[in-house]
Formats: structure tokens, sequence, C-alpha cells
């Protein structure tokens, strides 16, 4: 397979996958490139071939989510983009699906242009954390997270009355059953 703009110094994750391509290990070379992205997402030839082998194996979305941040303009590229922004309509989770590579100065023209517009979608207040990667982090609400555990003790309360509802019905079933036997047999 052929990489466009590939450094003379490839790493040799992008070698071992190119090995694993071609023999026919696709998923290897889709692991094999995932986890090199994980540490320099930006990668150009990495992300590239990283995009062609999901887009080979059929999973045109995130084919989409690694081409997001690259200059590639073919049909299959913008295909797998449309597919990408289709899964994930909101730009929040968009953002955390590309994660922090979002943010890059290296990023290509086509590719800063993408995530520009991105950036504009997002809503004040998001920010990435620093020394995490890909988790934009929203302001707490103390109001949300006390709402949330009251509507939990509500939940498990609601529960307990059924349950316990359910129980009481049980013994009355059980009296009036036994009530019953007992009377065919003349006590």
């Amino acid at each position: 397979m052929e990489i466009p703009n590939v450094p003379s110094s490839r790493p040799k994750a992008l070698e071992r996958a190119l090995v694993d391509i071609e023999q026919g290990r696709l998923w290897m070379a889709r692991d094999r490139l995932g986890s090199y992205l994980k540490g320099d997402p930006v990668h150009p030839a990495v992300r590239d071939l990283y995009g062609e082998v999901l887009y080979r194996m059929g999973d045109w979305p995130m084919a989409g989510r690694a081409w997001y941040l690259t200059d590639r303009d073919d049909e299959a590229a913008r295909a797998s983009i449309a597919a990408f922004e289709s899964k994930f309509p909101n730009p929040v989770v968009r953002a955390l699906a590309v994660g922090r590579a979002l943010d890059g100065s290296e990023l290509p023209p086509a590719a800063a242009k993408r995530a520009a517009h991105l950036k504009d979608q997002l809503p004040t207040g998001f920010a990435w954390p620093a020394g995490q990667r890909g988790m934009p982090t929203r302001p707490e609400s103390k109001l949300g997270n006390a709402a949330g555990i009251f509507v939990l003790i509500l939940v498990f309360a609601l529960i307990c009355v059924v349950l316990a509802g359910i129980g009481l019905g049980l013994i009355q079933i059980g009296r009036a059953t036994i009530e019953w036997i007992g009377g065919l047999f003349g006590r």
C-alpha cells in the first residue's frame, strides 16, 4: 500500500502495520495503528493508514474519525467523514471522539479548518483538562449532582415499597390458601 507524505523515518508501528496489511491481517494493523495514535495522535502517515484500514474493514464512521484530522480529500474520505459526522451529530460527542488532537497546531490546512469549525460549535465552558487526552470537561453543577442523588434515593425507596407490598400480598395469599386447605379437610 502506498502512503503519501511519509517521512523517510517511519515509526515501527507503521512498518509493522504495512506487513500486517500485506498478510491480510487488517484487524492487527488497526490495533497496532490505533495504539500508536494514542501517543502521537496527529502523525499524518499513521492517521492516514489507520483510516484506510478502517475503511477497508467497512467501518466508515471510524475511518472518517481518523481522516477528520488529515488533508485527505478523496471520495472515500469525504464519505467516511460524512458518516462520522452523521454517527456523532452532537459537536461535544464528536470532539470527544476526535480527542485532544483536535487542538493540535500541526494539523494540515483542511484538518485545521474542520477542527476550527468543530471547536466553534462547542458550547462555552468546555475545556480540555491539562494532562488528559480527549476528555473535555464541563462545569460541575452541585445542584445537578444533588438532584441525581435525590432521584436515586427516591427510586430506591419506591422499589423497597413495591417489594414490601408484594411481600405482604404474598403473605395474605399464603394465609388464605392455608385457610382454604384447612376448610377442605374440615378443620
